[in-house]
């Protein structure tokens, strides 16, 4: 049998195809945008071959990793950091910028990304890494040890002359105004719809939580606590039954289902687990990498209980793809276990 070419066979045959089946076949080989990777099968390595990094001052050989059709990273030597923009490994220590730093001592330079770096700086002064400057230390004159609630000596510099200080529980530091409040005091509860008096608990200068009544929950940004169930959602969802919701969160419920069919909480739809294939999404799933075979995946493999109404046997030996004419069953795993024993570019049996 020839050698087995999945691109060659589907050059062959693309054009030829209804525009359905082309529709399905790109997506399912993860043509495009899908996978993120260059190529869905083993091979050809596009802009990683051959071996670009090999070639890079300063880049560790056999590190490429492809980015589309034409764009790759590499590993760095230690010290160095990959550029996107030109495809180089830089040193933002070279040459030393902490000698031209007003206060920043010579030769302390660290490397922190390709163009970022700290200094040491001189007594009495901090690196602002916002500035890429040595500022005079705000925290020189113990500001925390005057301020209501802050942890004496607790001061540390926040860039651009601002400081903070740690607050004693249950009091958290504003920055607007550098002092410590207590979201909690007064208690913002009590005057909130359907939240319990009295059990706030602060996450922030100006955030808080507070339990909420029974069949409601909180929504942070809101500060309110919602009933999802209210309005009665499940009373005009098909195949949903009348009255049985049930909240999960603020915005999130579930809903008992007909006999037969089961909630699908990310649609809020019962569902009977029969999928159309009008949305490949519901039947084929993400793309970890080039040769993941959840790349390759149809309905009854990958989606549990999904039975798609394409013939995808006859869709793939229209195709031209050898190894695909010995499955009887083209959405089994057995089938692609069969594909995947021929390599993709090997001799198929």
């Amino acid at each position: 049998m020839d050698e087995f070419s999945p691109f060659a066979g589907l050059r062959r045959r693309f054009l030829s195809l209804p525009a359905l089946y082309a529709g399905l076949l790109a997506a399912i080989l993860c043509l495009g945008s899908a996978c993120g990777d260059y190529t869905l099968f083993g091979g050809d390595d596009g802009p990683c071959d051959p071996d670009p990094c090999a070639n890079r001052d300063h880049a560790v050989a056999d590190t490429c990793k492809a980015i589309g059709e034409s764009d790759y990273t590499c590993d760095c030597d230690a010290g160095y950091f990959w550029k996107d923009d030109g495809n180089t490994c830089e040193d933002p220590c070279d040459p030393d910028p902490c000698g031209g730093i007003d206060n920043a001592k010579a030769g302390t330079c660290e490397g922190v990304g390709v163009d970022d770096f700290t200094c040491d700086c001189d007594t009495g002064f901090v690196w602002d890494a916002g500035a890429d400057a040595c500022e005079e230390d705000p925290c020189a004159g113990a500001p925390c040890d005057g301020i209501e609630n802050a942890v004496d000596g607790s001061c540390e510099a926040s860039g651009g002359g601002d400081f903070t200080c740690r607050c004693e529980d249950p009091y958290f530091w504003n920055d607007d105004g550098n002092r410590c409040d207590n979201p909690c005091d007064p208690d913002p509860c009590g005057g909130i719809d359907n939240a319990q008096a009295g059990s706030c608990i602060g996450v922030g200068a100006d955030d808080f939580t507070c339990d909420c009544d029974a069949g409601h929950f909180w929504r942070d940004d809101g500060n309110t606590c919602e009933d999802p169930c209210a309005g009665a959602p499940c009373d005009g969802i098909e195949n949903a039954v009348d009255g049985s919701c049930e909240g999960v969160d603020a915005d999130e419920f579930t809903c008992d289902c007909d006999a037969g069919y089961t909630w699908d909480p990310e649609g809020d739809i019962c569902t009977s687990g029969v999928g159309t294939c009008d949305d490949l999404e519901e039947c084929l799933g993400g793309c970890d990498g080039i040769n993941d075979i959840s790349c390759m995946s149809f309905c009854q493999w990958k989606w549990t209980g999904c039975e798609c109404t394409v013939d995808w046997n006859a869709l793939l030996s229209a195709c031209g793809f050898p190894c695909f004419n010995q499955c009887a069953d083209t959405a089994s795993k057995a089938c692609w276990d069969c594909v995947l024993d021929c390599g993709f570019d090997t001799q198929c049996p």
